[in-house]
């Protein structure tokens, strides 16, 4: 503890009889009836959610601890950055899934309250929309120390790797062209050609193993975009995206889509093109006989696909990139015209009354996201947090409230005395 109160308890670990465990952190005298933030609620979300930290991580909810510093919101929708004060793991519980318009979908226990609008909440079973973290961001403390042909060389072995092989399955072309550009002096690539009859694209085996260290194994399914590119640049995440949409990503008609079999790399896409302020969508198309279950991630918003065309696009696909943003293009303008007609036919409107109300017009859209679905998915280990301050977290792209109060605990819920 501090103030010179010497061996003060900071932490508390209390064991439930459902077999979960609270973490309860005490704050210091000082800091008043806020000390104590471990009181018990049902309420809670399911192993394997991912929770977004001040660095740029986007850690599973489990994975938290006290001390960690989370995404949060102000009383007005603002982007904060506040302290975890306790860690509840509350056993196994019935959840459900609530499928969103946009972004990751959540799972929690029914009776979990997320936020419909800046300081208004209610039950995920109930509620119509989840107020979202605003978007276009970077870490204060962003990492910039490490060299673009590491972020290629990520997007392309999440789209078309094998780890365990350390290799690329892909046809010649600009984006692995430019790849190898990249590579420092010592890496090394050896390309492999099929003979025509097989119909195999060559393999690129990459030897960095310098690379290959900071690359996690896993199948397909089980791809996910490693931590340390969480808290790198915007511009680095742009790298690691524009390479990603060169394997399994397209151009086409109005939108621009990503395609995987891993769920988590689908969530992961979402939220680090949210980034930029590139809103997009995940969706879950079943298997085939020829394709095993897939999630898509797409962007379909006209301003938003010129925005991932103006600051992130696609290596080697350029031409595509732009016959599709050229559409979005023509679709704001007729939006333009739209809103004019919204704004009145009147001699005192001007361009820029017609902008400010197409931008307030976006802002509201991209605040919320619909909920098109609520799911009873069976059971799952479930946690919550204690949040200081604004008793807020961000899970996936959605604003939830935590385990505690969002004003001032009665007395009875704590002791006044420090507790040695």
């Amino acid at each position: 503890a501090t103030h010179g109160v010497a061996d003060a308890v900071e932490t508390v670990t209390v064991r439930h009889a459902t077999k979960g465990v609270s973490r309860i952190t005490i704050k210091t005298y000082d800091q008043g009836r806020e000390r104590w933030q471990g009181e018990t609620i049902n309420f809670c979300i399911a192993e394997g959610q991912r929770v977004q930290f001040a660095d740029g991580r986007y850690v599973p909810i489990e994975n938290v601890r006290p001390g960690d510093r989370v995404l949060s919101m102000d009383e007005k929708g603002g982007r904060v950055e506040r302290t975890v004060l306790a860690t509840h793991d509350r056993g196994v519980r019935p959840i459900v899934e609530a499928e969103l318009s946009r972004g990751p979908w959540l799972r929690m226990t029914p009776d979990h309250e997320v936020f419909v609008g800046a300081r208004k909440k209610c039950t995920i079973d109930k509620a119509k929309r989840v107020y979202t973290i605003p978007g276009e961001w970077e870490p204060a403390e962003a990492n910039s120390s490490l060299e673009d042909a590491y972020f290629a060389w990520a997007g392309l072995v999440l789209a078309e790797g094998t780890v365990k092989s350390r290799k690329v399955t892909m046809a010649e072309g600009p984006a692995i062209l430019a790849a190898i550009a990249l590579l420092p002096e010592g890496a090394r690539v050896r390309k492999k050609i099929f003979a025509p009859k097989h119909d195999h694209v060559p393999d690129w085996f990459l030897g960095w193993p310098s690379f290959w260290e900071r690359i996690p194994p896993g199948l397909a399914r089980e791809k996910a975009v490693p931590e340390w590119i969480f808290t790198a640049t915007n511009a680095n995440i742009a790298t690691i995206l524009s390479y990603l949409y060169a394997g399994d990503g397209w151009a086409a008609g109005h939108a621009v889509s990503y395609a995987t079999t891993s769920r988590t790399l689908a969530e992961q896409v979402s939220v680090l093109l949210w980034r930029f302020g590139v809103r997009s969508s995940i969706s879950r198309r079943p298997a085939t006989r020829r394709w095993r279950e897939q999630w898509w991630v797409q962007i379909s918003s006209a301003e938003h696909v010129l925005r991932f065309a103006e600051r992130i696009g696609i290596v080697g696909k350029e031409d595509a990139v732009y016959t599709v943003a050229r559409e979005a293009q023509r679709r704001v303008e007729s939006s333009s015209a739209r809103a004019q007609h919204l704004c009145g036919r009147s001699p005192r409107t001007t361009d820029a009354m017609v902008a400010a109300f197409r931008r307030a017009n976006a802002r509201s859209k991209d605040r919320y996201a619909q909920v098109q679905s609520v799911t009873p998915v069976g059971e799952a280990r479930v946690y919550d947090l204690s949040v200081e301050k604004n008793h807020k977290f961000v899970v996936g792209l959605g604003v939830v409230s935590n385990c505690w109060f969002d004003e001032e605990p009665p007395p009875e819920i704590y002791s006044e005395g420090l507790t040695r």
